[in-house]
């Protein structure tokens, strides 16, 4: 199975810094059927200052709105994956994923910043 990599990160908005809750930080973005059952998500972050916390979330995105799903806690500046994969018992709660999902980000501190330099999302071609 071909993959394919897309870099979904929304170039309008480079930078969070103080609290938000749920804020999009990438473009909403179609997934696959192969997608459905096993997809990453590698972000890459740069300046990050945590003196609270930052999580970054995948939401799946349906008519009735967006839902949350797996999270990672973003700690430091480097790269962060969050991985769905179909083998993994406790992934199975989230899947199939829905048609598009989107990035969100969660801060909790007003002295918390990140940058983001690259969000990659990572899903078998169909």
């Amino acid at each position: 199975m071909r993959q394919s990599e897309k870099d979904v990160r929304d170039a309008t908005i480079p930078s969070v810094t103080g609290v938000v809750t749920k804020q999009r930080v990438s473009q909403v973005f179609a997934i696959t059927p192969n997608g459905s059952r096993a997809l990453r998500v590698d972000i890459k972050v740069s300046a990050v200052t945590v003196a609270g916390g930052i999580t970054a979330i995948v939401q799946v995105v349906n008519p009735a709105g967006a839902v949350d799903t797996k999270s990672v806690a973003i700690t430091a500046a480097g790269e962060f994956s969050i991985k769905f994969l179909d083998t993994v018992v406790a992934d199975q709660t989230y899947l199939p994923l829905a048609a598009h999902a989107q990035i969100v980000l969660t801060t909790t501190n007003a002295l918390d910043s990140v940058h983001f330099d690259s969000m990659i999302v990572t899903q078998g071609d169909n």
